[in-house]
C-alpha cells in the first residue's frame, strides 16, 4: 500500500472540503521522473473517401473529405474555416501562421456553425503571426489557434500550437461531446488577463462532455487544461507562468486526472482544481509562489484545492 500519490516540494498546501474523501490504495506513486510520454508526435487519422490537396488559406466544407496542406502557408486573418461535418485537416507537417497583419479577428482553425461532428485537425504547426489581434475579455475568443463552437467526436493530435495574444484561449471547444486531444504541445506566450474570474486557459473544453486530454505538452498563463463533465486528463505535462490569483494547472468539473506533472511558478499557482465526482491520482506537482500578485500580494501555492463547497462525492488519492 502506497501512502503518496502526490509528490510535494515546498511551499505547498492540501485544501480539502468535508465532502471529499482521502484515500490510500493500489495506485502509482507520481513522481518527477515517471514516464508519461507527453509531446507531440505524428498521429494517425481518420479514413476519407476523398482526398483534396490545399496550398492557401480556405474553407473546408466538403463531408467525408481529408483536406491535405501541401506547403506552409501565412494567413493576414483566419487560416481555415471548417464548415461542415466529417472533415479532416491534415496539416501535414507544415505550419500555418495565422493573424499576421492588422487588428482584426483571426483563428488558425475556426470550426463554423452548431453540430459539427468528426473532425479532426492533425500533425502540423499553428502560430500566431504579426498582427495584433486580441481576444474578448469575458469570451476568450477573437484570436484562438483552434476554435470550434460545438462539435461531436471532434479530435487534436499531432498538433504544435503557439500563440500570445491577450486574453485567448488556446484551444477552445465551446460546446458538445466527445473530445480528444492528445499528442499535442500547446505553448501559451503571452502575460495579459483582463479579468482572472473568466480564466484564461490554454485548453477549455469545460462545456463538452466526455473530452479527454491526453499525452501533451502545455504552458499557460492562467489555466493549463479544462475540462467539463466526466472528463478525463493524463500523462500530461502543464507550466503555468501564472499572472494572476488562482492559476491552475489541471481543472475538471467530474472525471478523473492521473499521471500528470504540473509545474507552477508566478502568482499563487494551484496544481490541481476538481469541482466533484472526481478521482485525482498518480500525479506530480512542483509549485511555488514566486511573485506577489496586485490583488492579494503574497498567497502562497497549493497542490490542490477545492473550496467553497465544492468536492461532494470526490476521492482524493494521496
Amino acid at each position: 500500500m502506497k501512502r503518496s500519490l502526490f509528490s510535494f516540494v515546498v511551499f505547498l498546501s492540501l485544501l480539502l472540503p468535508l465532502a471529499a474523501t482521502e484515500s490510500f490504495g493500489a495506485y502509482d506513486l507520481g513522481t518527477k521522473d515517471m514516464v508519461i510520454g507527453a509531446g507531440v508526435t505524428t498521429v494517425s487519422k481518420p479514413t476519407r473517401s476523398k482526398t483534396v490537396n490545399i496550398t492557401a488559406p480556405a474553407t473546408l466544407s466538403q463531408s467525408d473529405t481529408e483536406y491535405v496542406l501541401q506547403n506552409d502557408i501565412v494567413a493576414s486573418g483566419t487560416a481555415f474555416t471548417i464548415k461542415g461535418s466529417n472533415i479532416t485537416l491534415n496539416l501535414n507537417g507544415h505550419t500555418v501562421t495565422y493573424g499576421n497583419s492588422g487588428s482584426s479577428s483571426a483563428y488558425g482553425v475556426y470550426v463554423d456553425g452548431y453540430a459539427r461532428s468528426n473532425i479532426a485537425v492533425v500533425n502540423g504547426k499553428i502560430v500566431q503571426g504579426n498582427g495584433s489581434c486580441s481576444g474578448q475579455s469575458g469570451t476568450g475568443t477573437n484570436c484562438n489557434p483552434i476554435y470550434a463552437y460545438e462539435t461531436f467526436s471532434m479530435e487534436i493530435g499531432g498538433v504544435d500550437i503557439s500563440y500570445r495574444a491577450a486574453d485567448t484561449h488556446g484551444i477552445y471547444l465551446q460546446w458538445g461531446k466527445d473530445a480528444s486531444i492528445h499528442h499535442s504541445s500547446i505553448q501559451d506566450l503571452g502575460t495579459k488577463v483582463t479579468d482572472r474570474h473568466q480564466g484564461i486557459d490554454a485548453i477549455r473544453a469545460v462545456g463538452v462532455t466526455n473530452a479527454k486530454v491526453h499525452h501533451s505538452i502545455v504552458k499557460t498563463r492562467q489555466v493549463g487544461i479544462r475540462v467539463g463533465t466526466n472528463g478525463e486528463i493524463y500523462n500530461n505535462e502543464v507550466t503555468i507562468n501564472s499572472q494572476v490569483t488562482n492559476s491552475v494547472g489541471v481543472s475538471l468539473q467530474t472525471g478523473s486526472a492521473h499521471h500528470n506533472k504540473v509545474y507552477g511558478y508566478g502568482v499563487h499557482p494551484i496544481a490541481f482544481w476538481p469541482d466533484h465526482d472526481a478521482k485525482v491520482y498518480s500525479n506530480y506537482a512542483e509549485v511555488q509562489n514566486t511573485k506577489s500578485g496586485s490583488e492579494y500580494g503574497d498567497t502562497g501555492a497549493a497542490c490542490l484545492r477545492m473550496t467553497w463547497g465544492t468536492g461532494d462525492n470526490s476521492e482524493i488519492m494521496y
